[in-house]
């Protein structure tokens, strides 16, 4: 059979951390289409994400999402075990990162995008204001000051460790269940009459719906596992931000009695 492989999960599994930014992050919705195909054992998933250009709003929040996942395989003959069996050739868990940053008023070094220029909204009469503002807010939803360098760390720390380290043991059980599909070459008939040798096509067909409901069983308990995660203020994502607030905080302390 040639390879299976097509873009699956479109809607089974979406990473929507669609937010404001005083709001929550996530959103599910459970009754999606199931996920289509094959895992088997010795495959590494991939953990691909895009980066489109960030945003700017002062109300719309840098959102991460789970996108397609796409995989491939193929049904296998094992003379030796006289059986056919899947075997999984790759399976990509694709993302996309979106930041969103708060306008050029609302960073004490507003450009370039990267906390390392010039603090020039920083001033002898509110630099105290902005180092307490900036310290306030390092583990929560930015206030009238934030940190550029903290988007990319949240929404990193969202993909990077959340799906992949939900997403992956999930995987690895599947493969297990996944190695005990198994469609017998020789078939019995009826009182003892000789039937031909299963095809090829034929045990496709009746181990495909069982991987697919494997799979499928597979991606929703990932999801359900992902979207149970916390992700309000003082939560692993707002503590992974917390170093480039902080970096950023010391560098308004160290300037403003300077001015």
């Amino acid at each position: 059979m040639a390879a299976l492989q097509r873009a699956v999960g479109n809607q089974a599994v979406q990473r929507l951390l669609v937010q404001r930014k005083e709001g929550a992050h996530k959103e599910i919705n459970l009754e999606e289409d199931p996920v289509q195909r094959l895992i088997l054992r010795a495959v590494d998933p991939t953990f691909p994400v895009a980066r489109p250009a960030p945003k700017r709003s002062n109300s719309d929040a840098s959102t991460t999402k789970v996108k397609e996942q796409t995989f491939g395989g193929n049904v296998v003959k094992d003379d030796a075990a006289g059986v056919f069996k899947y075997k999984l050739t790759d399976f990509t868990s694709n993302g996309e990162i979106q930041l969103v940053y708060y306008t050029n008023d609302h960073y004490p070094a507003p450009a370039p995008e990267d906390d390392t220029g010039p603090l020039s909204n920083v001033t002898k009469g509110n630099w105290r204001a902005v180092a307490k503002n900036l310290h306030d807010n390092r583990t929560g939803i930015a206030d009238d000051w934030s940190a550029y360098a903290a988007e990319p760390l949240h929404e990193n720390y969202h993909w990077n460790t959340e799906w992949v380290n939900t997403f992956t043991p999930e995987f690895r059980k599947a493969e297990t269940k996944l190695e005990n599909l198994k469609a017998p070459i020789k078939q019995s008939g009826w009182f003892g009459k000789k039937k031909p040798d299963l095809t090829q096509g034929e045990a496709e067909a009746k181990l495909k719906p069982r991987a697919d409901k494997i799979v499928a069983d597979m991606v929703k308990t990932a999801k359900k596992n992902y979207f149970k995660l916390g992700d309000s203020p003082g939560d692993p994502p707002y503590i992974a931000q917390a170093p480039a607030v902080d970096a950023l905080e010391n560098r308004v302390r160290t300037y403003g009695p300077t001015l």
